[in-house]
């Protein structure tokens, strides 16, 4: 219910608590913060029939309205229901769900869910952010990220990509280091990703991956052995003491 008077943050969006129920989750992956295209196509928000989230739209308020606790439950309830069948998630989840399914995860059966740092979507995208307004999100939202990753039911937690691989190391409770590195093939290039393990707030255990998997101009053949590799490192991982 707190007002986000954050510059960037985009006007009539609600903040997401996260995709899919954090408090039932045993692994969540964690991003930095929302992409806008959970909002918006375009500069406009989506349609009522295609619409990903609860926003301002949906709950018949203008964008700089107050947000009461009814609404608050509307939000949350949304959230929860973000990958029901009926819904539109975002396509980028797909790849996360192909690597998650090695070691029996999976976002539409609520084993898995998806957590930020930020949980507040911009326009424009983070990358596009000034320092000042990137620390002033994250400083923000810090102690609600700390409060989810309190859950007891969340075992462990998994990053994609190196932007949220450089970030979570700056943030207080993330102790992270590089374990393995695999080669990534993308059209002519072949691009080093580095693996790494540690720990985030309240001792959660962490595993993840610096290169971004949207980004790669591989087949579908070499698409598949890259997620079962993923996979099954993070099933060993999840596996080990």
């Amino acid at each position: 219910m707190r007002p986000t008077q954050i510059q960037g943050v985009i006007p009539g969006s609600t903040p997401v608590i996260s995709f899919g129920d954090f408090t039932r989750a045993r692994l969540v992956s964690l991003s930095i913060n929302p992409s806008s295209k959970e909002f918006l196509k375009g500069k406009n928000f989506l349609p009522l029939g295609q619409k990903r989230l609860v926003d301002h739209e949906s709950l018949g308020i203008g964008a700089q309205d107050s947000i009461s606790e009814l609404h608050v439950e509307k939000i949350w309830e949304g959230c929860c229901k973000y990958f029901d069948r009926d819904r539109n998630p975002y396509s980028w989840f797909d790849d996360l769900e192909l690597i998650l399914s090695h070691s029996n995860h999976s976002y539409f059966d609520g084993s898995a869910s998806h957590i930020d740092l930020v949980q507040s979507a911009t326009f424009p995208a983070w990358a596009e952010l000034s320092p000042e307004i990137k620390n002033k999100l994250l400083d923000a939202d810090y102690e609600f990220f700390k409060y989810q990753t309190a859950y007891p039911s969340i075992e462990a937690i998994v990053i994609n990509g190196r932007q949220v691989y450089d970030v979570a190391k700056h943030t207080p409770g993330f102790d992270l280091k590089i374990s393995d590195q695999i080669l990534l093939k993308s059209g002519n290039r072949v691009i080093p990703t580095s693996i790494f393990t540690g720990v985030a707030p309240n001792n959660k255990r962490v595993f993840g991956w610096t290169g971004t998997l949207k980004s790669l101009r591989i087949d579908a053949d070499e698409r598949a052995n890259l997620y079962s590799n993923l996979g099954e490192r993070l099933g060993r991982f999840l596996s080990s003491t």
